[in-house]
């Protein structure tokens, strides 16, 4: 209950919120008037009074708590009478070590929360940084910079717990907390000319509490000395290996000596990167060192946890260069397939999985290796559903069954039916297929590709094997998976059983092939796009289908959008905008021609909404130019979605230009009077802003262009028509000023 209004989950929240408000209020209340310090201290002390006398509970002592911390020189010694109780010394310890930065700490928050696919979350009460010292600082302060009469008060508490806590092996625990907040008589030491150190006596009991803590951290100071000798060493420019060494080697008996070994492991996965990045180290020891690495990241494909900064993935993955021996290159690229083809939402496997298809991109024997492998393992999952729907026709289980390859679910549930029945279960031969062509590296011959033979749910990871567009036999397997997918959606469209078949994870490894290919890369993109409109039969197009083309488009949103300080750049993103401009105006089926127009005026997908206002862009008037032709040729079909792009892609950086475009928009669309007045108002928040904003911010420069003249008092006079008051009101006032 001490940390109510501090941290969430430890009330309930209805709770913890009204204490957050309450002390937030009273704490503003006290800043505003605090040059009035006659009535601050009034006020202050009316406040205690009264939590003192009607509280039953200890949550409201932490309103005087803070009221005492944050203007610890304004009411001097406010909330010393909460040391009177060494419960509340005690838990306020807890409080106090919220302040304090403990990588370990927060490195395994992170962790948990990415093993859950939650993203970092702030937290819900913001901490006050003038309490940032412990009961025990408090009181220590009074003593120390605080007249006679705050003082004597201050050593009138002290004495008070001294009476009632004995300094025996019982109570010692208590009489150090006491001993520690008191001054009289402490040490003082002189650190420079400035400052002096006060150290307060401890003695009895408390004293040995103090020694064997003392003892039990000399292996940590041990280690703190051989972290700063490497430290030492790399600010000067000089990576010693031997000090590195030396740090592991504490590390590791420090590991072997306490339950609580983890938090240890990123320290120590962060030295072994920086030893065996040393070519001298010895080969042994490089091995060794690789071995407790890959052990560690075995252990988070088994729901274990591993303290280990992913960014450090690059340094293991180019062992697989380095004369090391053949059986830790396998366990590396071992983790590379489990990293690339690993089905679930693991936020630290997806983290390191970005830097293996980063590797791959750049190694391309292993990423034929791997692709090579990832087909063979589907091409032994297809088996496997065969092999049970044989046995379900053979056995007479289901006489009317008809296997259908990768258009239903599979067929999972049969291999136990087989074990009930005595019978023999599909062979495998997934440890035979890594190890022919993933360890040996055997090459593999694609003359003919035929998808009913192959598994979807598992073919899909070639997607971002490292291979691109240039490798034929790539291209032909990625062009075979669109054209599947594509009839995956089409026949699951009543049943509504697609994920089941391929789920969004696998959804995404081919979304995010094209996005890299298309978008990303630096060329023309001309071989990725074709595969998306060539010998494609846009007839089986479903909603799931054209959502799945508008999430590869989408990227372009915001390469426009991130490109404003290279202008090649952005002028590439165009040229590509238009290609594909050329093959969407190609498709004879118009409900999907029309909304594919979407992504040609960059229209905001479900992967790039988010808040975007603390992101710098700006636009050059030939980029206004070319988003008022594309927004003109295709926002009138979609009105709501141009606004909403308008709007992500900063307003003000487009305006006043883009009025051009908005103008002829809705004279376009305003035809079709119900969807247009429906679109123009679930975005009128939008609507209001754009017209504001010209009026207030831009009116001066509209009204040097007649063109823009005419543009805003037709946008104004089309939301007259709409009875939008407020359009009629700026109208007026844009023509009298």
């Amino acid at each position: 209950m001490w940390l109510a209004g501090i941290r969430d989950h430890n009330v309930p929240t209805l709770i913890g919120d009204v204490i957050f408000c309450l002390k937030e209020a009273i704490i503003s209340s006290l800043e505003i008037c605090k040059k009035d310090h006659e009535f601050t201290v009034a006020f202050a002390n009316y406040v205690k009074e009264t939590i003192y006398s009607k509280s039953n509970n200890i949550v409201l002592l932490t309103i005087i708590e803070s009221i005492g911390m944050h203007f610890e020189n304004e009411l001097p010694g406010y909330a010393l009478d909460l040391a009177t109780s060494i419960e509340l010394v005690h838990w306020d310890t807890t409080r106090y070590m919220l302040y304090k930065k403990n990588p370990t700490k927060e490195l395994l928050e992170r962790q948990i929360l990415k093993t859950m696919g939650i993203p970092e979350l702030k937290d819900r009460y913001e901490l006050d940084k003038k309490c940032d010292l412990s009961i025990q600082e408090y009181v220590s302060h009074t003593q120390i910079y605080f007249d006679s009469m705050v003082q004597d008060k201050c050593y009138g508490i002290l004495d008070y717990l001294y009476s009632i806590i004995k300094n025996d092996a019982e109570n010692a625990q208590d009489y150090l907390q006491i001993q520690k907040m008191d001054m009289r008589g402490a040490k003082a030491t002189k650190i420079t000319d400035n400052i002096i150190m006060l150290e307060p006596q401890i003695s009895g009991e408390a004293e040995k509490i103090v020694l064997r803590q003392e003892e039990f951290n000399k292996p940590k100071q041990r280690l703190n000395a051989a972290i700063k000798k490497c430290n030492d060493n790399m600010v000067s420019g000089q990576i010693d290996l031997p000090s590195t060494l030396d740090a592991i080697k504490v590390i590791l008996e420090l590991m072997k000596d306490t339950d609580m070994a983890f938090q240890y492991e990123n320290l120590l996965i962060l030295l072994i990167a920086s030893a065996i990045n040393h070519q001298e180290l010895e080969n042994e020891k490089r091995e060794k060192f690789c071995t407790i690495w890959i052990n560690g990241i075995e252990k988070l494909f088994s729901n274990g946890s591993f303290l280990a900064d992913t960014a450090l993935m690059p340094v293991l993955l180019n062992q697989l260069e380095n004369d090391v021996a053949i059986g830790i290159k396998n366990k590396i690229k071992k983790i590379v397939l489990d990293c690339l083809m690993y089905k679930g939402q693991h936020g630290v496997i997806d983290e390191m999985a970005k830097y293996v298809k980063r590797y791959l991109a750049n190694h391309e024997t292993l990423a034929q290796a791997v692709f090579n492998t990832i087909i063979k393992l589907s091409e032994d999952q297809m088996e496997h559903q065969k092999y049970n729907a044989n046995y379900l026709k053979v056995s007479k289980k289901d006489k009317e069954f008809i296997f259908n390859p990768n258009m239903q679910p599979k067929l999972s549930g049969i291999d136990r039916y087989i074990k009930d029945d005595d019978g023999n279960c599909y062979t495998s031969r997934e440890e035979e297929i890594i190890d022919r062509y993933l360890l040996q590296e055997e090459s593999l011959e694609i003359d003919v590709f035929d998808m009913s033979n192959y598994d979807i749910s598992t073919i899909c990871y070639v997607a971002n094997c490292g291979l691109n567009f240039t490798n034929e036999s790539f291209r032909m397997v990625i062009h075979e998976i669109l054209l599947c997918v594509i009839d995956i959606w089409k026949y699951t469209k009543r049943n509504y059983n697609a994920h089941e078949i391929f789920d969004v994870y696998q959804e995404h490894e081919i979304i995010e092939l094209f996005q890299r290919e298309m978008i990303q890369t630096q060329d023309d993109a001309k071989m990725a796009i074709d595969i998306l409109f060539e010998e494609i039969d846009f007839t089986k197009f479903t909603t799931d289908t054209i959502e799945f083309y508008q999430d590869i488009f989408g990227n372009f949103l915001c390469e426009f959008f991130d490109s404003y300080v290279d202008s090649k750049r952005r002028n590439i993103c165009k040229k590509k905008i238009l290609y594909i401009e050329k093959k969407v105006n190609d498709i004879d089926e118009e409900y999907v021609r029309i909304q594919l127009y979407k992504s040609l005026m960059l229209s905001v997908t479900r992967y790039c909404t988010g808040d975007w206002s603390k992101i710098k862009t700006n636009y050059s008037y030939v980029d206004k130019q070319f988003l008022n032709k594309q927004f003109t040729k295709y926002g009138k079909y979609h009105i709501k979605e141009l606004l909403r792009t308008i709007y992500q892609m900063h307003m003000d950086e487009l305006l006043p230009e883009i009025l051009i475009s908005i103008r002829n928009s809705f004279q376009n669309a305003k035809s079709e009077v119900n969807k247009f007045k429906k679109s123009i108002r679930e975005q009128e928040a939008i609507v209001q802003l754009i017209i504001l904003k010209s009026f207030i911010t831009y009116s001066d420069k509209i009204k040097q262009d007649q063109e823009l003249i005419e543009a805003y008092e037709d946008i104004l006079e089309i939301l007259i028509n709409l009875n939008y008051e407020q359009a009629a009101v700026i109208l007026d006032e844009f023509r009298i000023h």
